[in-house]
């Protein structure tokens, strides 16, 4: 699990970096056409018009840069701790109060959930991505019969593949 969360915290990095570079790009862009348009290069409609979509583009990037996927410093630890909750959730969702039943609920949930009153299904957006590796986990080994050699290989494009058609 934490060679999983490994690789996939190494793409976030990678595509953290690739942001960092783009907007840094684009902060030069707008200074530049900030500079053109002070010293009466380009006109106003013309800078309006850029600077506009450049400031929107910052602000992308900048939200994108606060919301990463997967980072984290200390891995182990967080797998262990991730999964401790997991293995005592019934017991920790029993004795928590309202604030820690809420906390709890932000873990498993991190974007939250709604409930469809038509047809009476709590819908989750997403799913604490530990959480959804052990799931995952859980169905490829089920599907192995008992005593059976296990490939981890095939085990880690399936899982790869499943977290990509939910995370990203």
């Amino acid at each position: 699990m934490q060679y999983k969360l490994l690789e996939l915290s190494k793409e976030d990095a990678n595509e953290i970096a690739a942001t960092k570079t783009r907007l840094t790009q684009v902060k030069k862009d707008l200074d530049a056409i900030e500079e053109r348009y002070a010293t009466g290069k380009i006109d106003t409609l013309i800078y309006t018009k850029f600077s506009e979509k450049y400031k929107v583009e910052i602000s992308k990037l900048e939200q994108k840069l606060t919301n990463p996927h997967l980072t984290s410093s200390n891995l182990k630890k967080c797998i262990k701790n991730g999964l401790e909750i997991a293995r005592k959730l019934s017991v920790l969702w029993e004795s928590a109060d309202v604030f820690g039943k809420h906390k709890l609920q932000h873990i498993l949930f991190p974007n939250g959930f709604t409930y469809d009153k038509q047809n009476g299904r709590v819908l989750t957006f997403r799913t604490n991505i530990l959480l959804e590796l052990t799931r995952c986990f859980s169905e490829i080994l089920k599907e192995i019969k008992s005593g059976d050699p296990i490939n981890a290989n095939q085990i880690s494009a399936r899982v790869i593949k499943y977290l990509f058609k939910q995370f990203f």
